[in-house]
């Protein structure tokens, strides 16, 4: 629904040229040419801001997401789930996906995201049949949740029925043991037995009560589906004939459909990646968002934090995407601190981020070198672009050195990675001459990490001259900054002012005052997705910055 205007916009900053310039666009643009204007934007060059200014842009999408969850069947709303049957014209529904790309992008690089309202359309498509817009929906509550405390802020129902929809995502396909673990499930050279597409659902009809049997639902009925990838019908129509003979509860309704829209997409090579890919997406928004252990919990069983591992160590450019998936999903996990199964331990094991020859520090030496070595100069636009260097794409390597931060931020596993000697390696990051914004990000991670690392040991980090590449990585920062906003630092040492605060003085400082201003929007023209907003994000969520 719509942002309520009347709402006090407390402490609204003034916006950039280019920001405001972007915004009239967005807001007096045809719906023709709105596609293409936010498809054109796939890093963002508009500073953060807050997201008062952008209510009315969000109003317009607000519109399009809501004819897109829209249901126009004569059905009682309240008795079944919707369909989303505009999303079957592949021009809106590219519409739709745009849109939701684009808010996920301008959500991490915002704040007092509090007031985006339209997270009711957003649950009723993480309905949709297709994947590709159940994705995009996950990605944007994604961003929600790492970023802020947006969720965990929802309305009781409105927050339980998406966690609700989000285990039914995440929940498992059988495990390792019955032949169905993720690394299984990402290759497709695979035979998986007929069961993966038979669906079989039982549940309680609405309007019985439950009685609990020898933990067996008493008056329970079940369905059972096979080889559904072979019907001719679609998954909407699957759903109205199913609920149209069973009393399903709504919230139910979406776990049958949940596994229908799996069944249906298993078999093929491309979109069980997908949903290997919304499943990890699942899990990680709901330990971000706080959700309860009874939800959580089953998603992440004995065996998990292995089966992750094993898709890591496939060596496959096309899954890249996927392993940078696995790789937030661990991160999500190393802050599950109330398992008592210690999941931190499992990862430092299953990784082998304590010795020198493990897979994490191979992994981050192998990353390094390639992006460091002969010709770097052009890697990160193959990164970006997918160009012919294609062994550690931008997302992939981003994901990787956010990992590395997180687990540094924990004793024993910072204690790992100054075992495994992965000092090295992120100092040739240090000493990387890279100053783009897309390369600069891996950068600051490098020193974020060292940071943390150094405050557990400090001889790995003199011994390899630290401080020196330090202060030289310093240097260089600042001779840039000359090259692209003179005159605002200077290496001449200045008498101190007298604090009589005359004229002459007041001048001094008025460089050093106005000067950063547009310094600091110059060096966030061009921010990719999952990089500036990380110390901001966590700063809303309460948890900082060590």
């Amino acid at each position: 629904m719509r942002i309520e205007k009347t709402k006090p916009k407390k402490g609204v900053t003034e916006l950039p040229a280019i920001t405001k310039e972007l915004i009239h666009q967005l807001q007096t643009c045809s719906d023709d040419e709105l596609v293409g204007t936010l498809k054109g934007i796939t890093v963002w060059r508009y500073g953060k801001c807050e997201l008062y200014h952008w209510i009315e842009v969000l109003d317009r999408f607000d519109a399009v997401l809501e004819v897109a969850a829209r249901h126009e069947s004569e059905a009682d709303p309240t008795s079944c789930i919707f369909m989303c049957p505009k999303l079957e014209d592949h021009v809106f529904k590219e519409k739709v996906e745009t849109v939701l790309n684009f808010t996920a992008l301008l959500i991490e690089h915002s704040y007092a995201r509090h007031i985006y309202n339209s997270t009711e359309h957003l649950c009723v498509l993480l309905a949709c049949p297709d994947l590709d817009v159940v994705l995009a929906v996950l990605n944007l509550f994604y961003v929600f949740s790492k970023r802020s405390n947006f969720i965990s802020r929802l309305p009781p129902k409105q927050r339980t029925n998406l966690n609700s929809y989000l285990e039914y995502l995440g929940e498992t396909w059988g495990g390792k043991q019955n032949g169905f673990g993720l690394a299984e499930c990402c290759q497709s050279s695979k035979v998986f037995p007929s069961s993966c597409t038979t669906v079989y659902f039982e549940y309680q009809p609405a309007g019985s009560k439950p009685e609990a049997q020898v933990g067996v639902m008493k008056g329970a009925e079940s369905i059972v589906l096979e080889a559904v990838d072979k019907m001719f019908e679609s998954i909407p129509q699957l759903m109205a004939s199913i609920t149209a003979k069973h009393k399903i509860p709504v919230i139910k309704q979406m776990q049958l459909l949940t596994r229908l829209r799996l069944a249906r997409n298993f078999h093929s090579d491309r979109q069980r990646l997908k949903c290997v890919m919304a499943r990890l997406q699942a899990i990680s928004i709901l330990v971000y968002s706080v959700a309860p252990a009874e939800v959580v919990d089953p998603l992440i069983y004995d065996g998990f934090v292995e089966e992750l591992v094993e898709v890591l160590e496939i060596k496959s450019t096309e899954l890249m995407d996927i392993r940078a998936a696995v790789l937030r999903t661990l991160t999500a996990i190393i802050h599950l601190e109330r398992d008592p199964r210690c999941l931190l331990g499992a990862i430092i094991e299953a990784t082998g981020a304590s010795t020198y020859h493990g897979f994490l520090p191979s992994l981050v030496r192998d990353c390094v070198a390639i992006f460091t070595g002969p010709g770097s100069g052009e890697t990160l636009l193959a990164m970006a672009g997918g160009g012919a260097r294609e062994e550690f794409p931008l997302t992939f390597a981003t994901a990787l050195f956010s990992f590395l931060y997180h687990l540094a931020t924990y004793e024993a596993s910072g204690d790992a990675l100054v075992s495994s000697g992965i000092m090295e390696s992120l100092l040739q990051v240090l000493e990387w001459k890279a100053f783009e914004p897309m390369n600069i990000t891996l950068v600051t991670r490098a020193v974020r990490v060292i940071d943390l690392i150094t405050n557990l040991d400090m001889s790995a980090f003199h011994s390899l001259g630290g401080w020196n590449k330090m202060l030289l990585r310093l240097e260089m920062e600042i001779q840039q900054c000359n090259k692209e906003a003179p005159f605002i630092l200077s290496t001449e040492v200045k008498p101190a002012q007298k604090q009589s605060g005359g004229s002459e003085g007041s001048e001094a400082r008025q460089p050093s005052e106005e000067g950063p201003a547009p310094q600091q929007q110059e060096s966030q023209e061009a921010v990719p997705m999952e990089t500036q907003a990380e110390v901001e994000g966590e700063a809303e969520r309460g948890e900082g910055v060590p």
